[in-house]
Order: structure tokens, then C-alpha cells, then sequence
């Protein structure tokens, strides 16, 4: 979608330059070939892995709130992830979060992706403050050259709003990414859908969000 708004507008802008004189001139098919190359070009430009291999990124912020009925206790035990209750974990795509010996508060948590494949993070939790806030630093396991996208931190912090239920603010910025990686997050306003996803999850309604079907898919694989 956000490739085909590009593609429209630089469309609109060439018809209205010298350009659409040259436009009228070529045949049906090779305009319908340079609409389909338009759209490639694009795509390759904003989300082309090439961005990984020129060293550029962007830090990216995103941060949400909402509110739940839920108690905060009842929240808490879902967003944080427990050594002892992997099933809890609201996403239901938690396959680790195992302590490291001889390190406190440093935690290998895997994420699973579908089937036998697991994104792999190192953890290590900030503030650990019980039905409050819940802030932790991580990095990826991946390789010398990817190393530095693949780290930032994470927020979580619960306010008892009493017969209301819980406020919920989640802030996450991550310190590095490739900047196709980031557009598309902009683009799709990942920060809402964080908890837009989360509030479903926990008000027990059906999570309508791109997160929310990307991890139905995981789990269908798992």
C-alpha cells in the first residue's frame, strides 16, 4: 500500500510534465511494463536489503498507551515474561526466557517464528518493580555486521486506575535500524498496533492488527 501511494503520486506528477508528451507516444503494453518496474524499483529502494550493507540506519522510538480492565497484577503476568510460565506471555510466541548462571538480571530469550526457528535475544532487565514498571535492555544473536541493528530498549509501566482497570505505556527504541526497516515501521505506525494488539490480547477480543495475524501464523507453524 505504502509503495502503491509513491507510485500514483510520482505517476500524477509525471503526467503533468513534459514527459507525459513522451508517454503518449509508446505503446499500451510498454506503459503497463513501466507501471510494474515502477512498483519494483520502489520496493527495492525503500525495503532492499542493500540498506544492511551500506551501514545506514535510523533510531526509532516507538512509544504506545491504553487502557484494560484488567488488574494490574493480572496485566503484569502477562506482558512480563516468566521463567516459570512461558505460556502466560500475552504474544503466545515466548520459547525461552532462561536466566544466564553467574549473571544477574541477564536473561536468552527466544521468540519463535514459526516451525523450529527462534529469534534469539540477550536481555538484561533494568528495573524490575512488581505490578509497576518493567524496563530492560536486549540484542539480537546475529551476525559482526548485522550486530548493531539489532539492539535497543523496552519500557513497561503499569498505573492502577482502581474500577477502571490499568493504564498500560510501553516505550521502545531501538537504537539502530536499517532504514527500509524503519519507513515501513513509520509507515504502518507499529507503535499503535503494539498496543492496540496488546489490549486485545488482554481484553480477550479478537486482535485485528498485523502483529496479531502475523503471530497467529507463527503459531499455526509452531
Amino acid at each position: 500500500m505504502e509503495i502503491g501511494a509513491l507510485a500514483f503520486f510520482m505517476m500524477a506528477v509525471v503526467e503533468r510534465s513534459a514527459l507525459a508528451r513522451l508517454a503518449d507516444s509508446l505503446p499500451e503494453w510498454l506503459l503497463s511494463c513501466a507501471v510494474f518496474i515502477l512498483f519494483a524499483f520502489l520496493h527495492h529502494v525503500l525495503y532492499g536489503r542493500w540498506w544492511q550493507k551500506s551501514g545506514l540506519g535510523l533510531a526509532v522510538h516507538l512509544k504506545s498507551q491504553f487502557k484494560t480492565r484488567q488488574r494490574p497484577e493480572e496485566v503484569w503476568a502477562r506482558l512480563v515474561p516468566n521463567p516459570n510460565d512461558l505460556d502466560a506471555y500475552y504474544t503466545q510466541t515466548l520459547r525461552a526466557f532462561d536466566p544466564k548462571p553467574g549473571h544477574p538480571g541477564h536473561f536468552t530469550q527466544k521468540i519463535g517464528l514459526g516451525g523450529s526457528a527462534v529469534l534469539e535475544l540477550q536481555v538484561e532487565v533494568k528495573e524490575c518493580s512488581p505490578i509497576r514498571r518493567f524496563q530492560y535492555s536486549y540484542h539480537a544473536e546475529t551476525s559482526d555486521r548485522n550486530r548493531k541493528y539489532n539492539r535497543g530498549t523496552c519500557d513497561i509501566q503499569l498505573t492502577d486506575l482502581g474500577a477502571e482497570g490499568t493504564l498500560v505505556e510501553i516505550s521502545e527504541i531501538n537504537e539502530k535500524l536499517a532504514v527500509g526497516e524503519a519507513l515501513l515501521m513509520w509507515f504502518d505506525n507499529l507503535g499503535a498496533q503494539v498496543s492496540a494488539s496488546a489490549r486485545a490480547v488482554l481484553n480477550g477480543s479478537r486482535d485485528l492488527t498485523l502483529i496479531g495475524k502475523m503471530r497467529r501464523e507463527v503459531q499455526a507453524l509452531s
